[in-house]
């Protein structure tokens, strides 16, 4: 019996001893998940102030994510911060505004020479529209055209100044010029889209003068110098679909795609128009035949 009472006392004698200690180790006064200990003795930081570096991550989050409860640079939040950041600035950059430039004139240029072939089309075909008269028709035909052209020629100032590319006015100009290691966004040499584009460019150039001289060449030269606008649209579309940095993109295909099936479906009823035209009368009555 006294054997129990000696060691009952000296147990808690025991137990009395280490309490600071054990209390010191427990205690967490800034509840941030580390003990004062722990923060002055291993990871120095305030064991009075939840977050010490001020970067409203809590010591002990900081702790368990790895990252530094000193450096307010270093944090889960600030890390999120700035990938939204990157997120919401990735859409543009200043350094690429000449390309931004560039590009969108190429595609609005695309838009509008596919309705003036599509307005051109439909002159051709003779239908009216109702409330429409047919010098509109023209006069839409022909700023529709200039205005392609003129977006065109923006395509190619914006691309001379884009840090990336820097296209010479040579390589913008001649065929062929262009010579770098690039690929488009399909994996196309640059060097045969570009110079797609510059045939295009060229094709256009000689429709729309030539249209406004309509009145001074004979209307069989005109008509077929004027056919080379369908050439010029589908190297146009071939140059776009090569080049274009968006060619992937749902939209961009959506696009082209609604182009083409726009020109190609009035091309084949404009041709079926004229067959039927060329064609003899159904009805036409047959000639009687005399002894």
């Amino acid at each position: 019996m006294p054997k129990k009472i000696i060691l009952s006392f000296l147990f808690l004698g025991i137990l009395l001893a280490v309490s600071p200690t054990v209390q010191a180790v427990i205690v967490d006064s800034d509840q941030d998940g580390l003990s004062d200990s722990a923060e002055v003795q291993v990871y120095h930081t305030d064991p009075n102030k939840a977050d010490t570096d001020g970067d409203s991550v809590p010591d002990g989050q900081e702790i368990l994510e790895g990252t530094n409860p000193l450096d307010p640079n270093d944090s889960t939040i600030r890390t999120i911060d700035e990938q939204i950041l990157a997120t919401q600035t990735q859409f543009f950059d200043p350094d690429k505004l000449a390309w931004y430039i560039g590009r969108a004139a190429g595609i609005a240029a695309f838009i509008l020479f596919t309705i003036s072939i599509a307005n051109g089309l439909l002159m051709s075909a003779r239908v009216s529209i109702p409330s429409w008269p047919v010098f509109l028709s023209y006069e839409a035909h022909r700023t529709l055209s200039w205005s392609a052209f003129a977006l065109l020629i923006l395509h190619i100032i914006s691309l001379t100044f884009d840090k990336f590319f820097h296209l010479s006015f040579a390589e913008a100009l001649i065929p062929g010029w262009l010579h770098r290691e690039f690929l488009s966004t399909l994996g196309i040499n640059l060097t045969l889209a570009v110079g797609l584009g510059i045939i295009a460019l060229y094709l256009i150039i000689i429709v729309s003068v030539t249209a406004e001289f309509r009145a001074k060449i004979a209307p069989v030269w005109w008509r077929k110098i004027h056919y080379a606008s369908f050439l010029a649209y589908l190297i146009f579309l071939a140059h776009g679909i090569a080049s274009g940095s968006d060619s992937k993109q749902w939209w961009m295909i959506w696009i082209y795609s609604l182009s083409a099936t726009l020109v190609f479906g009035l091309t084949l009823v404009r041709i079926t128009l004229a067959l039927r035209k060329k064609s003899p009368q159904e009805n036409s009555p047959i000639p009687e035949v005399t002894e």
